[in-house]
């Protein structure tokens, strides 16, 4: 479970820091690189422990690793989200 944890919590500081630094100026392009980031790190976590563990089945480890996932994909989109422009009539 902390494994599961740690491994979608470092690419989330990751997309988060991204963000503000605002390296890329395209919203698009931005969007894409976080969800790969976060994407790649969490499935090479995974693929590694499946090499190492090959008995670990999914309620043992994949099944907190998508719950943190999912979880960490929340946050991120709560902490990253901007208020939308509102249009003076």
């Amino acid at each position: 479970m902390t494994i599961a944890a740690i491994c979608c919590l470092v690419p989330g500081w990751i997309v988060v820091f991204l963000s503000m630094v605002a390296i890329v100026r395209d919203q698009l392009t931005a969007m894409l690189i976080q969800t790969m980031v976060r994407l790649f790190a969490v499935a090479s976590v995974a693929l590694v422990v499946r090499k190492i563990y090959p008995d670990v089945g999914i309620a043992d480890f994949f099944g907190w690793l998508i719950g943190f996932y999912l979880l960490a994909l929340l946050t991120e989109v709560v902490v990253l989200r901007k208020k939308p422009v509102g249009r003076k009539s």
